[in-house]
């Protein structure tokens, strides 16, 4: 009986082959295609990214219930008060660069020459001093120059770095490395360059 049905089915399914043309049939197979693929990665996907989202709100919770305090929506305005706060005061900007400079020699860069532009904020909170260090020195003393220099002054920030080497074999590398050091908007503006 099983054999039969079987051979029914074969039938039925033959008969329904030959009455399409070539684009139902790749119109049928991309269907396919489509729910086997919806089946076997985009549900899984939905499926795992709802239980992160669970686990996180329960994360929350527990947090909180630790902390022993309501979890408060973190609020942009006191984000950017607090940052407005933490920045130097204009007259700290020379000992900043000094720091700087001494992060540079504690590291063994030869730092010849560097060129400081103070750019006022269009709405007055703050001056970017945009830094310009040209120094020698190998690959590593440059990367942990700058991770001291990112621990000394968290004001300051990372616009670039250019490497060039005299020789392919040469350690010693030629160094331009661009800052940005934001501090609070002031009358005391440190400009030039120093060495």
């Amino acid at each position: 009986m099983a054999a039969a049905n079987l051979s029914l089915v074969t039938w039925r399914l033959r008969r329904l082959g030959r009455g399409l043309d070539w684009a139902m049939t790749l119109a049928l197979g991309l269907v396919a295609f489509n729910l086997a693929f919806y089946f076997s990665a985009v549900a899984p996907a939905v499926s795992q990214t709802s239980n992160l989202r669970a686990e996180v709100a329960q994360l929350r919770v527990t947090a909180a219930q630790v902390a022993g305090k309501a979890v408060a929506p973190p609020d942009p305005v006191a984000d950017l008060g607090a940052f407005y706060s933490a920045l130097a005061r204009p007259a700290q900007v020379p000992d900043l660069l000094r720091r700087l400079h001494r992060a540079a020699a504690d590291q063994g860069l030869l730092v010849e020459q560097g060129e400081y532009r103070p750019l006022p904020d269009p709405d007055g909170r703050l001056v970017r001093y945009q830094i310009l260090l040209p120094a020698r020195g190998t690959y590593p003393e440059v990367r942990r120059f700058l991770a001291q220099a990112s621990r000394t002054l968290p004001a300051l920030a990372l616009d670039g770095v250019a490497f060039q080497r005299q020789q392919i074999g040469d350690e010693m590398l030629e160094a331009q490395i661009k800052l940005t050091l934001f501090v609070e908007s002031g009358a005391t503006v440190v400009t030039g360059s120093s060495r």
